[in-house]
């Protein structure tokens, strides 16, 4: 099967990957080991950026992958895509149909690539589109107008979201089928009047580790992992760590320095001065190792902040800690609640609550046998994860809907 992957994805060695790229990334090389031919839009190449892949994401890149480089562009207020101006993607098209095989299917998280895509229609005549659908593009839209619009009016507000929703809806109506993160999107995605084919598609892991972490040689007591942002919960981690007598915590990642600043005075405050430590963004193929230092994995998401994440991610990671081999604790965002089994492969605790939070992490501290048990179920659970099953699941959705394609007569 040939695929086209349509991103934004940037591969410039000076820079970190954001988590969607890796996700890309690493599907892709997964989709291209399994004997797909599969082409990755990405929005830019600079020097060096295909040649340090591979130590970046610790695998080699499969012969079957390509990388077709092509600005994205769009007007103010819109996602930018490869297909903007028309004249402009029909030039992209046509320079990928050149370099690549012409697609079977066509993968994209843009509801609005897809549509634009589908208005070019001899670029990719027959391919099924199917739409990888994430955060709702038009409430990340719309929230960024309203942040560089504070003073509009409710009824200008009101209009802006119409607009945006309305555009989504049409680029829905682009997709011949749809696979989504989260557990709020068969009920959005029904509001949006899509009613075509749809399932299941969670972020991947790295293949599991083959057995626990050793917890009793740990460096770290607890860890986190991940964006430094309000809505991963830090604040309330920080604060269960501090009613929790000697235990040493990590904070490994990156974010807005004003608010990685707070969560260091907060620290502060708190006493815990000398027992977190905060460390900076590490390569992807660093990420593991750095959480098998720890004795417990925290994913402490809140229900207060990030409201597209609390229904619409895919709790990431929270499937890295049970790849890792390590006993992990979780704030019960619906996103972690629909997919975790308390007190099996996690403990989960409420949200934005940091006497539960320190419960819990006291609970799989002082049990040795319980983390244990979590670690290894945790395990066995990550196998459902990977980059291979993820491959796997979007391959057949793909194959399914061109067999539709094939058997439907007008």
């Amino acid at each position: 099967m040939n695929i086209w992957m349509v991103t934004n994805i940037r591969l410039d060695p000076r820079q970190a990957f954001p988590a969607s790229s890796i996700q890309n990334l690493r599907t892709a090389m997964a989709l291209a080991s399994q004997g797909c031919r599969v082409a990755l839009w990405v929005e830019r190449i600079a020097p060096g950026g295909l040649e340090t892949l591979p130590e970046r994401l610790g695998s080699s890149v499969p012969a079957g992958l390509s990388f077709l480089a092509f600005a994205s562009r769009g007007p103010r207020g819109w996602k930018r895509t490869p297909f903007h101006p028309a004249w402009r993607g029909a030039l992209h098209g046509i320079a990928a149909r050149l370099r690549a095989p012409r697609p079977d299917a066509v993968v994209s998280r843009s509801p609005l690539a897809l549509s634009q895509l589908a208005r070019l229609r001899f670029l990719a005549p027959g391919a099924a589109r199917i739409l990888e659908y994430q955060y709702p593009e038009y409430m990340l839209l719309w929230r960024g107008w309203r942040k560089k619009n504070p003073g509009a009016a409710l009824a200008q507000c009101r209009a802006r979201m119409r607009e945006f929703r309305e555009r989504e809806r049409l680029g829905l109506r682009a997709a011949h089928g749809a696979l989504w993160a989260g557990p709020g999107h068969p009920a959005l995605l029904r509001r949006l009047g899509f009613s075509g084919p749809s399932g299941p598609l969670p972020s991947a892991c790295l293949n599991p580790e083959e057995k626990p972490a050793a917890s009793d040689r740990a460096e770290f007591d607890l860890g986190y992992v991940g964006a430094l942002a309000p809505e991963n919960g830090l604040e309330t981690l920080l604060r269960a760590a501090a009613r929790i007598p000697e235990a040493a915590l990590l904070v490994l990642g990156g974010g807005k320095a004003d608010y990685a600043a707070r969560l260091r005075s907060l620290a502060a405050e708190l006493g815990l001065a000398q027992r977190v430590r905060f460390e900076p963004p590490v390569e992807f193929a660093e990420v593991r190792r750095w959480m098998r230092r720890c004795r417990v994995g925290v994913a402490p998401l809140s229900r207060r902040q990030g409201p597209e994440k609390r229904q619409y991610a895919s709790p990431l990671k929270w499937i890295e800690w049970l790849a890792a081999g390590v006993a992990v604790i979780a704030g019960a965002a619906p996103c972690i609640a629909a997919q975790a089994r308390n007190g099996i492969d996690t403990l989960l605790a409420r949200p934005d609550d940091d006497g539960a939070l320190a419960e819990a992490a006291r609970q799989a501290l002082s049990d040795d046998a319980l983390r244990q048990r979590l670690a290894e179920n945790g395990l066995a659970r990550a196998r459902e994860y990977t980059y291979e099953a993820r491959a796997r699941r979007i391959a057949a959705f793909a194959d399914a809907l061109r067999a539709a394609q094939r058997d439907y007569r007008p």
